[in-house]
C-alpha cells in the first residue's frame, strides 16, 4: 500500500480526553488500539479538531476509512490551510477509491510547495490514480484524446448477402442489401469530456459530467458515429457506503444525424469490505429513436458488482459485474424489435506491470431474448467479447493506449451474426 511521508508539524493535542494518549497510538502505527481508544467517545468530541484529526487517521489506517474521511473532513472545514490534514483526506479518498476528490486534494497538496518528499509520495498517488481512471473511465477537470485505428466490421454486418431465417428450410435464403454486409475501415477518434465535483457538506457533495467522442471512418463515412452525454446528480458517503443519485441524457449519432436519444437516471450503491468492494445500481432510461419510432422504448437495468484487490507481483485488480436488464417496447405493436430481455456478465482484471504501465484484459457475454415474433420465430442474440487494454503513463498529464477487442454475435437471425475487431492506439491529456 501506497504510504505517505510527511514532515509537517503535527496539530496540537488538546488536554481533555486522552488526546494525548490518542497521538501517540497514532503517531507509533498502532492503529486499531487508537481506533479502539476513541471509537466510543466520537459523540462526545467530534466537532474537536484535534480529536477528529488523530481519529480520523486511526480510522483510516485501522480499515474504517469511510469514518475516518468524515472526521477528517470535519478537521479541514474547520482549518482549510492545514496541509497535513489535506493530505490525510486525500489519501482516505483514494482507499475509498474517489478518484476525482482524491485527485483534487493531493494537486492542491502540490500547489502549496511542500517538501521533496512529500511531493514525491503524492505524486506517486495521482500515478496510480490515472492508472486506475484509465478502467474506470473517471476525471477530474477534464480531458481531450485523440485515437486512431482499424475495424473489421465497421456496420457490425453479416459477412454475407444472403441469409437464412429460423423455421424455414436451408435453402430458403433473404438477400440483404449490399450496404448491409460487413466492411472494413480505418479510423480516428477524438473524446473529449470534462468533470465537477463540489463537496456542500461532510460525506455529501454535488456533480456534474459531460463526455463526447466522435469517430471517423475513412472511405465508409455513412457509419461515422458520435455520442454526447451530460450527467448531474448528488453522493452521500455513511458508514463505509458512498451512494450516487445522478440523471443522464444522451445522444448517439450516425452519419451526423441523431440515431438515438436516451434520458433517465440511475441510483448507485458501493460498500468496501475487508473482502472487497460491492457495488450495485438500479437505473431508468427511456430510449427515443426520432426516424424510426417503431424502436422507442424504456429500459429498467440492475447492475450488481464487486472490486477487490488480489496479492501478487503486479497488484492484481479484479473486476466482475452481473447486469440484468428489462426492454419494454413502447408500442406493443413492436415487440419483436423493441421488447427483450437481457442478462450479461463481466470479468477482468488490471495488472500493473510497473508503476507506469497497466494491462487489463476483460471478458464480456451478454444474452437477449425478445418477446414478439420478428418474420418467423422469436429473436435471440447471444453477444461475447474480449478487450484486451494497454496505459501507459508518459508524464503527469500525457498518457497513451492501445486497445484491441474482438466482438462476436450469434443469433438466430443469420442477418444480426457477425464478427467483428477493432484495434487502436491513442494519446490522451488530461488537465
Amino acid at each position: 500500500m501506497l504510504s505517505l511521508v510527511l514532515t509537517l508539524t503535527a496539530i496540537p493535542a488538546y488536554a481533555a480526553f486522552n488526546v494525548d494518549t490518542l497521538r501517540q497510538l497514532v503517531e507509533a502505527g498502532r492503529a486499531d488500539e487508537a481506533y479502539s481508544l476513541a471509537e466510543p467517545h466520537v459523540a462526545d468530541y467530534e466537532g474537536d479538531p484535534s480529536f477528529d484529526f488523530y481519529y480520523g487517521m486511526a480510522a483510516i489506517d485501522s480499515g474504517h476509512v469511510s469514518r475516518g474521511v468524515l472526521a477528517l473532513e470535519r478537521v479541514l472545514m474547520a482549518n482549510s490551510t492545514n496541509l497535513r490534514v489535506r493530505l490525510e483526506l486525500a489519501r482516505g479518498y483514494y482507499l475509498l477509491r474517489e478518484d476525482t476528490r482524491a485527485r483534487r486534494e493531493f494537486e492542491r497538496v502540490l500547489a502549496q510547495n511542500p517538501p521533496v518528499k512529500v511531493r514525491e509520495n503524492v505524486q506517486r498517488f495521482l500515478d496510480a490514480i490515472r492508472l486506475r481512471e484509465a478502467r474506470y473511465r473517471t476525471t477530474a477537470g477534464a480531458y481531450v484524446e485523440v485515437a486512431a485505428g482499424y475495424d473489421t466490421n465497421v456496420n457490425s454486418g453479416p459477412d454475407s448477402r444472403d441469409v437464412s431465417l429460423p423455421n424455414l428450410p436451408d435453402d430458403f435464403t433473404r438477400q440483404l442489401d449490399s450496404a448491409a454486409v460487413e466492411a472494413e475501415d480505418a479510423f480516428s477518434t477524438v473524446y473529449a469530456g470534462a468533470q465537477v465535483n463540489h463537496p456542500i457538506a461532510p460525506g455529501t457533495a454535488l456533480f456534474a459530467t459531460v463526455d463526447g467522442w466522435s469517430r471517423h471512418n475513412s472511405d465508409y463515412d455513412q457509419f461515422d458515429t458520435g455520442l454526447f452525454s451530460g450527467q448531474v446528480g448528488a453522493s452521500w458517503r455513511r458508514e463505509g457506503s458512498l451512494y450516487r443519485l445522478s440523471a443522464l441524457g444522451q445522444t448517439f449519432a450516425v452519419d451526423h444525424s441523431t440515431y438515438r436519444n436516451l434520458y433517465g437516471a440511475t441510483l448507485q450503491w458501493r460498500q468496501s469490505t475487508p473482502q472487497g468492494d460491492l457495488t450495485s445500481s438500479i437505473s431508468y432510461a427511456k430510449l427515443d429513436y426520432p426516424d424510426q419510432e417503431p424502436r422507442n422504448s424504456t429500459q429498467y437495468t440492475l447492475n450488481l458488482g464487486l472490486i477487490k484487490q488480489l496479492p501478487g507481483h503486479f497488484q492484481p485488480l479484479l473486476f466482475a459485474n452481473l447486469i440484468g436488464s428489462r426492454e419494454v417496447a413502447d408500442d406493443e405493436a413492436f415487440k419483436n424489435i423493441a421488447d427483450r430481455d437481457i442478462v450479461g456478465a463481466r470479468l477482468g482484471s488490471q495488472f500493473q506491470l510497473t508503476p507506469r504501465v497497466s494491462l487489463t484484459p476483460s471478458l464480456f457475454a451478454q444474452s437477449s431474448h425478445y418477446h414478439g415474433v420478428l418474420m418467423t420465430a422469436r429473436r435471440e442474440d447471444l453477444y461475447s467479447a474480449f478487450d484486451l487494454q494497454l496505459n501507459w503513463l508518459l508524464a503527469r498529464h500525457w498518457s497513451a493506449r492501445a486497445n484491441v477487442n474482438y466482438g462476436q454475435n450469434d443469433s438466430n437471425f443469420e442477418m444480426y451474426t457477425y464478427n467483428r475487431t477493432q484495434s487502436s492506439v491513442g494519446l490522451r491529456y488530461e488537465y
